[in-house]
């Protein structure tokens, strides 16, 4: 099983689709906010895809709910923007509390626009770092999961030109 997750598009569908293409065969793919705009429109372009997507800090149209979880390829998820829960550049802040997570496996978030990749106690943090305006000297980015055999394998991947 193939997970895409994208963060921090800043509404640039251009990009998003991009991905999409490049990852066509990818079963879900995850936004996790600032780009909601974007994210609705590829949406609506690729009906068969299928999408789970949260509300970032500069997410203002409703709809999208600020946190979501979920079980995927039988390892639970959790993913947020990162913005309501102290998350920096080298940490998650308060989502390392099981509390905030569930007791998730894989904890997922954006806003940072920083790559991010830490397991701690068997839990994942993820960041996929921002695909349209990277704040890390590095190129745009977003995130790959893929589940063999129940176990994840989590890796940043570059945006195509």
């Amino acid at each position: 099983m193939r997970i895409v997750v994208i963060s921090d598009d800043h509404n640039r569908p251009d990009i998003l689709e991009r991905i999409v293409v490049l990852q066509k065969d990818a079963d879900f793919f995850i936004h996790l906010g600032d780009g909601q705009g974007s994210i609705l429109q590829v949406m609506e372009k690729y009906p068969d895809k299928s999408f789970v997507c949260v509300a970032g800090n500069c997410d203002f149209q409703a709809g999208l709910p600020a946190e979501k979880r979920f079980i995927l390829g039988g390892i639970s998820f959790y993913c947020t923007h990162g913005h309501l829960w102290g998350v920096s550049a080298c940490s998650p802040g308060a989502l390392s509390k099981q509390e905030v997570t569930g007791g998730a496996r894989i904890v997922l978030f954006g806003h940072t626009h920083v790559r991010y990749c830490h397991c701690q106690d068997e839990i994942y943090y993820f960041n996929p770092g921002s695909c349209a305006r990277p704040r890390d000297n590095q190129t745009p980015s977003y995130g790959v999961i893929d589940i063999v055999k129940g176990q994840p394998l989590l890796f940043h991947a570059q945006v195509p030109k």
